[in-house]
């Protein structure tokens, strides 16, 4: 029951069943056959930047949004016969929490990549593509940075955690390379100064279907 008042369209209510639900499985422990009752989500967002070689300012981005919502992340690189070539990154949690982390993640990433390419239009025509994608890259270091500092962690049992490390097991492919590289210090300045009025925040069921901006 508390699990299904925490799919609730009133945050208040979605937010105070979950905990109620997670004390219940502590205080009383959970067995496997309980466990396997627990529904998990997932949900794919489309990398922005990646086909191969993960991007680590969309990783950092991903994660912490992944943090928020109690789900873990997990990539998978797009095929070279893939007609849309960029990768996915997976996130898998609690099925009521996976939309809302859905939701959140493609609102920021669509903000974060809007900013990155203002930020990089505006930059000295004399300097070089290379300069400017080193510039870009601290840019959304700067961002993300700024985004963490409002991110808390959403607390689940170890219970339900080792169910969802399990699902992420089972649908691993194994481990990708991620792509380090360079950036900007001037535009690492930028982007914190233009990420510090981004914040992750939770929405509810009932605004997952809103409209993107």
């Amino acid at each position: 029951k508390c699990l299904a008042l925490s799919q609730s369209s009133e945050p208040h209510e979605a937010a105070a069943a979950l905990r109620q639900a997670q004390k219940l499985m502590m205080l009383h422990g959970v067995d496997q056959v309980d466990l396997d009752r627990v529904e998990l989500g997932e949900a794919e967002i489309r990398s922005k930047a990646s086909v191969s070689q993960v991007k680590d300012w969309e990783l950092w981005l991903l994660s912490l949004v992944a943090k928020a919502f109690g789900c873990q992340l997990m990539w998978r690189p797009s095929h070279s016969e893939a007609r849309d070539y960029y990768g996915r990154y997976v996130l898998i949690g609690l099925k009521a929490q996976v939309p809302l982390a859905e939701y959140t993640a493609t609102v920021l990433l669509r903000r974060l990549v809007k900013a990155r390419g203002a930020f990089t239009t505006a930059l000295p025509s004399y300097l070089t593509r290379g300069q400017k994608i080193i510039e870009a890259d601290g840019f959304c270091c700067g961002w993300v940075q700024a985004v963490e500092r409002t991110v808390h962690k959403f607390a689940l049992s170890p219970e339900v955690t080792a169910q969802i490390t399990n699902r992420v097991e089972a649908l691993s492919t194994g481990r990708h390379q991620l792509q380090h590289r360079e950036f900007g210090n001037y535009g690492l300045q930028a982007g914190r100064e233009a990420g510090d009025g981004e914040s992750i925040h939770r929405p509810v069921a009932a605004r997952a279907n809103l409209r993107l901006t």
